[in-house]
């Protein structure tokens, strides 16, 4: 038996280099492994499966993503009133990007220093 150490060889970030190697989104929509995101903030490009589902929702649009049932149900909530009286929503304000609702755990993962979203600290011990 030989083991070639020259030879292609996947491992965990094959992935991710697959997709940030395509350009266009027609070819990245072909893959399963991958999604095409886009941001005001950057320029498109097709991310694996893993890295769009980690990026905020609130600056990226990947396409192949389901929202979680909570994120869809809080988005849906139009004014900061409506969302704050749901025990599971969270106001984001954000001078980047239009305020918007979003469940508790997408306001707790969004950055501190670009969002602001209320109901976080009361809820801060039942979150973690």
């Amino acid at each position: 038996m030989t083991l070639d150490l020259y030879g292609p060889h996947k491992d965990l970030t094959d992935d991710a280099s697959d997709c940030e190697a395509i350009g266009a989104q027609d070819s990245c929509d072909a893959s399963d492994k991958c999604s095409w995101c886009k941001s005001a903030a950057v320029k498109s490009a097709c991310k694996d499966l893993a890295t769009a589902k980690s990026l905020p929702s609130a600056v990226f649009q990947c396409d192949k993503l389901s929202l979680k049932d909570d994120d869809e149900h809080c988005e849906a909530h139009g004014d900061s009133g409506s969302c704050d009286g749901d025990d599971i929503c969270s106001w984001c304000k954000s001078a980047a990007v239009a305020s918007s609702c979003k469940s508790l755990k997408t306001a707790k993962a969004l950055p501190a220093a670009v969002f602001a979203c209320d109901k976080l600290d009361e809820n801060a011990i039942f979150l973690n």
